[in-house]
């Protein structure tokens, strides 16, 4: 049952994918950074997370290049990342990829926003948007998050 909610959870995200057609945004996913199957599969989510939340805000599109996030779209697209690496894992029963695990456990202890806050961090982030938990995440992520390297392997850019 478990491969059948990931089969439909992938397929409404691939869907909402092709509603995106005419847009100018293109997902970019390094495969190769990725290293496994899961990896790019959560990355490819976290791309599409971040690409609706845009559609359903109706955000601005830039003109080119790369588009920066807002706090609110990385954590959608974090969160989809890590819900569909949890069910492609489940569904797939593969060995762990370090990052997504982490991310899990970031998530299962409602951390995400603290975690994406701290490190992916934009300028351009309104100081209003801080998480009131986030000095209980930096106690939490000494323990937990011990040799943590953030990763952003995959990206939003506009085409040219």
């Amino acid at each position: 049952m478990r491969g059948g909610l990931l089969g439909v959870r992938l397929a409404l995200l691939l869907s909402c994918s092709a509603a995106f057609a005419a847009d100018p945004i293109e997902i970019q996913v390094d495969t190769i950074r990725c290293g496994s199957q899961a990896s790019v599969t959560a990355w490819g989510g976290y791309a599409l997370g971040r690409q609706k939340f845009r559609k359903d805000h109706h955000l601005p599109t830039p003109s080119s290049g790369r588009i920066i996030p807002t706090f609110e779209e990385e954590v959608a697209g974090r969160t989809t990342g890590t819900s569909i690496y949890q069910e492609y894992r489940a569904d797939k029963k593969c060995s762990a990829d370090p990052y997504w695990k982490q991310m899990t456990s970031v998530q299962a202890n409602d951390f995400l926003r603290a975690y994406v806050w701290t490190f992916h961090h934009q300028s351009s982030w309104a100081p209003e948007s801080r998480p009131a938990n986030l000095s209980r995440f930096q106690i939490w992520r000494k323990t937990n998050l011990k040799s943590h390297t953030p990763q952003t392997n995959a990206d939003l850019v506009v085409k040219l």
